[in-house]
């Protein structure tokens, strides 16, 4: 999107009112206020400009402001609300994301591209700044290679303006793909966590023309020093650039958990789309929170809700046919009529109409069915007695949860004191610096405050900066005695060591192994760095090479080592996938990994079959993991299977958790794409 430069002075705002086309004078001035650039929006009373403007970022009313009272609003002088003001003058910043999409011939023969993906290739030249919401295996990498060789090729874009950021093992896979398909350019890679480090250098970099944000996903929480390194590499994009670059942010799993993670990837792919100015007026429109009163005295937000069903009552979330809603409770003082909601949840996906392409791979591809199975182990009596002296005895909920999950994989994490270090607070000193407002020393200072020089204003909840106070900060520092090591210099350094029992696990996975040693290609997932040692020595004793890519990065087994004669290098990831295509040189390979580090961005089709010694605590990494082997390439006569491994009672409450929670994944993608194919045949129908 090119720059939207918004007028001051005298402007007339556009909104709809009982059917009609309405406007309202209003005017616009830019001030400095608190040392930073605002706009001040002037209007006559209406209710509905009111909410519009309300929503937007840092918008707050002077009306009772205690310096200088005004019947105005304040809002933050960004691309957003510049993006957000222009839709109210009328200007349609909206029109290029309603174009129909160019025509794209794909000169590709080796392979040529699926129709789907011309299709992708062609909305992401015709939008520039999009979402591909495509499931994994759908083939958003070649469609994204395509439409990277045409910036190059066609717009004239340069090599070294092209980025592509991923997960490390997704960039790893897509290295491969380049090779494997004969791309005429390769972009530069960077992971994730490299890329946190732009945000204090971002002008010694050369900006981008083409940003690809692979496993996007990974940037759904806009507070999270990734999202906001992207954040501000692709606003000086649009800055420097305008609609003369391309940003594509591909996700296979765009809303695991709730609908409000959208919120995030639209502010990257296109500031002000979504016209709620933060996360949390963006959660509050979709869902029913409320502030609830915590034991130690204070107060905090929980969701009640979403709003995701007409029927639930916009008072208390509730269904119509609840007793709160019932007459002959009328005398109660929790009784309340029902009134009908909002399908917000449903309108979501209309408003993302156009920057957001999403694609099944049931409607796409002829893959084999994935084919789920549970293997239950009988734990024996004195796993049951630790498991329940565990959650008799545990400290909290979620500590008994994770122990009990160590005990059903056969091990328990120990801290054992191993010696003393110094002290890493106070690095010996006995007393550390701490910095003060010496106008205000009792009152701590945040980060905010600290880097801006000013105090930040916090509203009621504590959640969003609404404004710095003029004055600036006096910063002094105090000492006081350190409070990890208590002026003694040194603390205790603890190991982690991992105490094993016997687990019938590892009996069914020796066995699982011989099954399938025809095939030569097995794949486990395990979520704890014991398991995943455990099961790489399982397939070795078992006669297996191993490849492990896990937290601790790839790793392969003595044999391929040997044989391959390569060190571990930033190409490593490349050679061992290409080792695992490749049955000629090793019969037998298992993959062992991490569903939270292996389970991004990589084909491993060569395997029919994946187990589950053990989920991690994201629903995101199962359902990422799961269609590693369900994709192009898969066997439709050696079928997708997989397998979970449940031991203690906890292994099937965690799976269960995640198949709601992937469920919800696959009916916030499906409902907009129901949407988008209705606008689809209404748009056909009319021309």
């Amino acid at each position: 999107m090119p720059l939207i430069n918004i007028p001051t002075g005298q402007v007339r705002f556009c909104y709809t009112s009982d059917g009609r086309t309405r406007t309202m004078p209003a005017i616009i001035s830019r001030e400095q206020i608190h040392g930073y650039s605002r706009l001040l929006i002037q209007f006559g009373f209406n209710a509905r400009l009111k909410d519009e403007v309300k929503a937007m970022e840092g918008a707050r009313w002077l009306g009772f402001d205690e310096e200088r009272p005004r019947k105005a609003w304040v809002v933050s002088d960004t691309p957003r609300n510049h993006f957000q003001l222009a839709y109210l003058m009328g200007m349609n910043p909206y029109a290029p994301y309603d174009t129909p999409l160019v025509e794209y011939n794909s000169g590709r023969t080796n392979p040529p591209l699926y129709k789907h993906q011309v299709e992708t290739v062609a909305f992401s030249l015709t939008r520039r700044h999009c979402i591909i919401a495509e499931e994994m295996g759908c083939g958003k990498s070649l469609s994204a290679i395509e439409a990277l060789e045409y910036a190059i090729k066609v717009l004239k874009f340069r090599p070294e303006e092209c980025m592509w950021v991923g997960p490390r093992s997704a960039l790893d896979s897509v290295k491969y793909e380049f090779v494997k398909w004969q791309a005429g350019t390769v972009p530069l890679f960077f992971t994730y966590e490299t890329i946190r480090s732009f945000i204090d250098k971002i002008d010694q970099i050369i900006l981008p023309r083409v940003l690809v944000c692979d496993e996007a996903s990974r940037l759904k929480t806009p507070t999270a020093q990734r999202t906001q390194a992207i954040q501000i590499i692709t606003d000086k994009m649009r800055h420097l650039y305008g609609h003369e670059s391309l940003i594509i942010l591909m996700t296979g799993t765009p809303a695991p958990k709730d609908p409000s993670d959208w919120w995030s990837l639209c502010e990257i792919a296109c500031p002000g789309f979504l016209k709620e100015g933060n996360l949390v007026k963006f959660k509050n429109r979709l869902a029913l929170i409320k502030q609830y009163e915590s034991s130690t005295g204070g107060s905090f937000p929980k969701l009640v809700t979403w709003w995701d069903d007409e029927n639930k009552c916009k008072v208390c979330g509730k269904l119509q046919d609840d007793p709160d809603h019932d007459h002959i409770n009328m005398v109660e003082k929790w009784y309340h009529p029902f009134t009908k909601s909002v399908n917000e949840v449903a309108y979501l996906y209309e408003r993302l109409k156009g920057l957001v392409l999403v694609k099944f791979k049931k409607d796409l591809l002829d893959l084999p069915e994935k084919v789920f199975k549970i293997i239950k182990c009988k734990p024996t009596a004195s796993v049951l007695r630790a498991s329940n002296l565990i959650t008799k005895t545990a400290r909290s909920a979620i500590k008994a949860l994770t122990l009990n999950r160590e005990l059903s994989d056969g091990f328990q994490y120990q801290e054992v004191p191993d010696g003393e270090e110094t002290c890493p607070t106070c690095e010996g000193r006995l007393i550390i610096k701490m910095n003060v407002d010496l106008d205000d020393p009792t009152n701590p200072l945040d980060g905010e405050s600290l880097a801006r020089g000013h105090r930040a204003i916090w509203d009621e909840e504590k959640n969003i900066i609404t404004g710095y106070k003029s004055e600036p900060l006096k910063i002094g520092e105090k000492e006081i005695d350190c409070p990890q090591c208590g002026k003694k210099g040194t603390v205790t350094h603890y190991s982690r060591i991992a105490t094993r029992v016997d687990c019938p696990k590892d009996q069914v996975i020796a066995d699982l192994l011989d099954q399938y040693s025809d095939e030569g290609r097995f794949i486990i997932w395990a979520a704890f760095s014991d398991s995943v040692d455990r099961n790489v020595e399982n397939c070795i004793k078992n006669g297996w090479s191993v490849i492990r890519l896990d937290g601790r990065n790839w790793w392969a087994s003595s044999d391929i080592m040997a044989k391959m004669e390569v060190v571990i290098t930033k190409e490593f990831g490349m050679r061992m996938l290409q080792l695992f295509d490749n049955k000629t040189d090793f019969p037998k390979v298992a993959f062992v990994g991490n569903p939270g580090a292996g389970g991004f961005g990589l084909n491993l089709t060569a395997s029919s079959v994946e187990v589950f010694y053990s989920n991690s605590f994201k629903a995101e990494d199962r359902a990422q993991a799961i269609d590693r082997i369900h994709r192009p390439g898969a066997d439709h006569n050696r079928g997708c299977m997989i397998i979970d491994l449940i031991h203690l009672p906890q292994d099937e409450g965690v799976l269960q958790s995640h198949e709601r929670k992937i469920d919800l994944m696959h009916m916030s993608m499906g409902m907009l794409q129901t949407v988008m194919q209705k606008v689809e045949e209404e748009y056909e129908r009319a021309i």
